[in-house]
């Protein structure tokens, strides 16, 4: 056999080593982003769990969400606590945002989170809480909410109206209402 077809051969066969080596790095990369997917999915699943902990520890949250208590009967301990609870949730809320823009969560776990989205918006002391705090999240997530909350209130034009709560402390006394002017 000459030098020339051994050269040819040994070419064909080292073209379909890279050939295979390519087509096992993409079944790789394949398996790397499905496990990847299940971990984002996983985490999700544990803050979302620890974010029902904090509302079932804590029934001054739970009267919040509820919409049982109003936030003018909150002391101060209580509407940083709420306001943070508030805030973990949306921040999680966020961050599945993020993922759903860069394809990282399916789609049907997208929806259910929407699904979430949309019980939280209409409780009108969240929303008034979102007011207040909008200003700590990213651009596009905040669109995203007004804009959630914009077609929440068109299409339920009777939902009660939005109820300010001011999460940060606002009072001297320690048992003072959280949500009520000090005198001067």
């Amino acid at each position: 056999m000459p030098l020339e077809q051994i050269a040819l051969i040994a070419s064909i066969i080292s073209s379909l080593a890279v050939i295979a080596s390519l087509i096992f790095v993409g079944i790789q990369l394949k398996q790397n982003s499905l496990a990847t997917r299940m971990m984002t999915a996983q985490i999700n699943t544990q803050i979302m769990i620890e974010n029902f902990g904090r509302v079932i520890d804590h029934p001054d949250i739970a009267a919040i969400f509820a919409g049982e208590r109003s936030p003018d009967s909150v002391t101060p301990g209580e509407a940083v606590r709420i306001g943070n609870v508030f805030g973990a949730t949306f921040r999680h809320f966020e961050m599945l945002h993020m993922h759903q823009r860069y394809g990282i969560h399916e789609l049907e776990m997208w929806q259910a989170s929407e699904a979430r989205v949309d019980e939280r918006i209409a409780n009108p002391i969240i929303r008034g809480w979102w007011e207040t705090s909008r200003g700590s999240y990213g651009p596009s997530f905040v669109a995203y909410m007004d804009g959630k909350i914009a077609a929440f209130l068109k299409a339920n034009p009777d939902a009660p109206e939005t109820v300010p709560f001011a999460w940060t402390v606002q009072g001297d006394e320690p048992d003072a209402p959280a949500n009520t002017p000090t005198s001067d």
